[in-house]
């Protein structure tokens, strides 16, 4: 749902114009949507990986427990 309203938010932001001018702008939204929630999906999926990293091999206890933080979190 919350797709669907930002592509109505992006059709309505564009001056009235051609069909072809509302495709490509829908198709610029919907990439920019796919790359933004797939990034973050990556983006917790690394932070997961740090974080074993760090609770494993870091020097410091503090950093081992901040890694240990970002396993569990």
């Amino acid at each position: 749902i919350l797709s669907a309203e930002i592509m109505t938010i992006a059709l309505s932001a564009i001056p009235e114009s051609g069909f072809l001018m509302e495709a490509a702008a829908l198709a610029i939204a919907g990439a920019g949507i796919t790359l933004v929630v797939y990034g973050s999906v990556a983006l917790i999926v690394k932070m997961d990986d740090i974080g074993l990293f760090l609770a494993r091999n870091a020097r410091l206890g503090a950093t081992r427990a901040f890694g240990r933080g970002l396993v569990v979190a």
